[in-house]
């Protein structure tokens, strides 16, 4: 984020500068792209009055405050400018990577996913991608042994179909899932 400081007749020595900094960088907490390097922030000081302009992907975020001093200003304009950067998240929420919007109940429904994606996150540790090649059941069941596992995923050379063969819990044998990919 690259913050400007603007006087219009007013000098700011630089313990105020640094105040002035210290609290537009502690806005970037709100949202992840605020503190972008794309990101300017103008800050324009006028004796008791403050106006604030953020440029940042997608919007301008913009609020003016006066006040008895300058810091009191500061404050009253950065509470305006949390609400702001709050509506302004929701929103860059509802654009995909290529900034398109989303309909809300697009949103909705990637928000869920999301939601579920992340308990499964937790779960989940490892994940493969393989090219099924095609082999007989027989062979399949070899790999699966080979391997340690309980189930192995497979192409059916007979029919070019993808099949799963797993060892049966408290039996002896194997089974097999036959997958619809027409489903």
């Amino acid at each position: 984020m690259n913050i400007e400081i603007y006087r219009d007749g007013v000098g700011v020595n630089d313990t105020e500068d640094n105040f002035i900094r210290e609290k537009i960088e502690h806005l970037a907490k709100y949202a992840n792209r605020i503190d972008d390097e794309a990101s300017i922030v103008h800050v324009k000081v006028v004796k008791d009055k403050i106006e604030i302009t953020m440029y940042v992907p997608h919007a301008v975020i913009r609020a003016e405050e006066s006040g008895e001093s300058m810091e009191g200003a500061l404050r009253k304009v950065c509470e305006k400018l949390e609400r702001q950067i709050e509506k302004y998240k929701e929103s860059e929420e509802r654009r995909t990577k290529d900034g398109e919007w989303l309909p809300s109940s697009t949103l909705k429904n990637v928000l869920i996913a999301q939601d579920e994606f992340g308990v499964m996150s937790d779960v989940v540790k490892r994940k493969k991608l393989k090219k099924l090649r095609p082999m007989t059941e027989e062979e399949a069941i070899n790999r699966m042994e080979l391997i340690g596992h309980d189930f192995f995923v497979y192409r059916n050379e007979n029919d070019g179909a993808v099949h799963v063969v797993y060892k049966r819990k408290n039996e002896d044998g194997y089974g097999t899932i036959d997958v619809d990919e027409e489903a």
